[in-house]
């Protein structure tokens, strides 16, 4: 099956970790953002972007958007429970982001996408970069 986002204007990017921590999803998002896409950029919030993306997120021109968040942790629970109780917040902020957001594809990391790969049930086009193959 292939993909054709030639005619698609917003491409949304999830990393699912640090944005800051992830040159490879931010070359990405450049690349696309240097192909005249619509980008929004997810992940957790921590390190600072790459100078590109600081830039074009600072214009009022620019065409990315940056939503940045910080999933629950509580290092008191046990293991397992704080594992559960931070998946459940992961999900409920993708949810609630991409709920409200109007977008042509999805572009993920594999790994770690696991929870993300179920979007390709409710989305069309859905890119996943395996990058350790």
């Amino acid at each position: 099956m292939s993909i054709n986002i030639q005619n698609s204007h917003h491409v949304v990017v999830i990393v699912l970790g640090d944005v800051g921590r992830s040159p490879r999803m931010q070359y990405h998002t450049s690349s696309l953002l240097q192909n005249k896409y619509r980008v929004t950029l997810i992940g957790y919030d921590g390190e600072d972007l790459i100078p590109f993306l600081q830039a074009k997120g600072g214009t009022t021109e620019s065409k990315l958007n940056v939503i940045r968040f910080t999933p629950y942790s509580n290092p008191s629970l046990p293991r397992m429970l704080g594992l559960a109780l931070k998946l459940l917040s992961l999900l409920y902020h993708l949810f609630n982001i991409l709920w409200n957001l109007s977008f042509d594809c999805i572009l993920v990391q594999n790994p770690p996408s696991i929870p993300l790969l179920s979007l390709s049930l409710f989305y069309p086009c859905v890119i996943i970069d395996w990058h350790n193959l």
